[in-house]
């Protein structure tokens, strides 16, 4: 599925967050239409969502266009299973509704 989707990356394959992130878990649409990796940690019994190593990030995976609604319904969803997060997603999306921290990338050059 990834491999079809619109935003297709490395970091959100099977292969990868297996190796990255063991006991990662995903959001999943209809029969796997839009596909939202989540890199699961847990700690003192606290599971919380935490941006595995050498992943540059993960997100919404989908070979069509998402409509915004199922964008707000996954980070509803996402919001309830855990109370803690720090992922970066990809960016294709409108995140005026969420608690979003917006990065700048600081070149040397």
């Amino acid at each position: 599925m990834i491999e079809k989707s619109i935003q297709v990356r490395i970091y959100a394959t099977s292969l990868w967050l297996d190796c990255v992130s063991p006991n990662w878990e995903a959001l999943i649409y209809g029969d796997y239409e839009i596909l939202m990796p989540l890199p699961v940690k847990r700690k003192f019994g606290i599971r919380y969502l935490a941006q595995p190593p050498l992943t540059q990030q993960l997100g919404f995976y989908s070979p069509s266009e998402i409509d915004i609604k199922i964008v707000e319904a996954f980070y509803q969803k996402t919001l309830s299973l855990f109370s803690y997060g720090n992922i970066n997603v990809n960016n294709e999306f409108p995140f005026n509704r969420f608690a979003i921290t917006r990065r700048k990338i600081i070149s040397s050059r």
